[in-house]
């Protein structure tokens, strides 16, 4: 089939066109595909309901706090305070927050740019003072430690130009993230998993810990540690994050030789 195909459908001659939606801004997407027919009675209640329920789900009172707390946790504490939850969850309602004579969102139900700026500008989440409360923050998830360990090395090709980094193995050994492979569809850890220890006898959360078994830790800093060395190879630490294929000091093309691990 092509984009000249005509399709015949309860007596309707349909073109197989790629139909695109223009949200403004200079952004578009695809609509996606309908598989159920807008023709057939009972198909298409069965969209208007499924449409109807998402719609309910959207609108319960419970989402913008529920959704707001994720975002918070995922971006600056593990254990926001109750208020500021409801300054985010405001924000998501309202489609706007006003920080510092700066107005952000268009007013909107459930406006990101009024949800994030909420997030990152409240004074829960910028006061230094709250750096010396050990409930505050959030422990950082093993992928993030690599990614930034990378960023300090200064992580390039031999003449600068951008090429992909071979992750599989980094991502599958000693960091429990493997793409496609997380163990439920709730992600690689629980927004609300209390390790036992200090953690759990206050009462709060640190959900990256989930992720902080002892053979993870272990194959974790072994590939720390021969990453200065070694880079992203298995070479002398078989826990390494990388494979005999894959190299720190990266050539500019994908076959450029390997890394010699002697």
């Amino acid at each position: 089939f092509d984009d000249q195909t005509i399709f015949e459908v309860n007596g309707l001659f349909l073109s197989n066109t790629a139909s695109i939606v223009d949200i403004g801004d200079g952004y578009t997407f695809r609509n996606p595909p309908m598989y159920n027919s807008p023709i057939d009675q009972t198909q298409r209640d069965a969209l208007y309901e499924t449409d109807a329920i998402l719609q309910h789900y959207v609108d319960h009172p419970n989402t913008a706090p529920f959704i707001s707390t994720k975002l918070i946790q995922h971006l600056v504490t593990s254990n926001p305070s109750p208020r500021y939850v409801k300054v985010v969850a405001d924000a998501f309602r309202t489609g706007t927050y006003t920080s510092g004579g700066y107005t952000f969102g268009k007013g909107n139900y459930g406006d990101m740019e009024a949800c994030v700026a909420a997030i990152l500008l409240d004074r829960e989440a910028r006061s230094s003072t709250l750096d010396d409360d050990a409930i505050s923050g959030r422990a950082r998830e093993p992928l993030l430690k690599v990614m930034h360990m990378m960023r300090s090395m200064e992580l390039s090709t031999e003449s600068g130009a951008k090429r992909e980094v071979d992750m599989i193995y980094l991502t599958s050994r000693g960091l429990g993230q493997e793409s496609f492979n997380a163990p439920s569809v709730f992600s690689f850890f629980l927004s609300e998993y209390q390790p036992v220890g200090p953690a759990l006898n206050k009462g709060v959360v640190a959900p990256e810990t989930q992720l902080f078994d002892a053979p993870k830790l272990i194959s974790f800093m072994n590939g720390l540690f021969s990453l200065p060395a070694f880079g992203l190879t298995d070479c002398q630490w078989w826990q390494g994050f990388g494979s005999d294929r894959a190299r720190y000091w990266i050539t500019d093309y994908p076959d450029g030789g390997y890394f010699d691990c002697g």
